[in-house]
């Protein structure tokens, strides 16, 4: 418990001195999770049902992408398995959803919803 809490310490200060390139490594994730969903665009419809699944598949690729790298690298050096390959893939992920999470929802704002909002058409 002692060590998880040093850790967690430790990892805190290392991201407030390096916030700036944590904030770049977390815009180019959401850049990369962006373009693999316009990417199954061409896949899926642009109804809300297909942007839903676009972005799900996205949500899902990156993490195992980022997993798979990881254990290679991991057998590249050390040449057998890299344990907790799972839990490495949920960090990602989690770390990723929070990064779309926490960006402003854009509303896409149609004709008829504007005129329906000002009584006009």
């Amino acid at each position: 418990m002692l060590k998880n809490s040093v850790l967690i310490i430790v990892f805190s200060i290392a991201v407030m001195f390096f916030q700036t390139e944590v904030g770049h490594v977390l815009r180019y994730l959401l850049m990369f999770h962006d373009k693999i969903a316009d990417a199954l665009a061409s896949i899926f419809s642009s109804a809300p049902a297909g942007r839903m699944i676009q972005e799900i598949i996205a949500l899902i690729i990156i993490p195992v992408i980022a997993g798979a790298i990881a254990a290679f690298v991991f057998w590249l050096i050390k040449r057998h398995e890299m344990p907790h390959i799972i839990s490495t893939v949920w960090f990602v992920w989690t770390v990723l959803l929070v990064t779309i999470l926490a960006q402003p929802v854009t509303a896409t704002v149609t004709k008829a919803a504007a005129g329906a909002v000002t009584g006009t058409m």
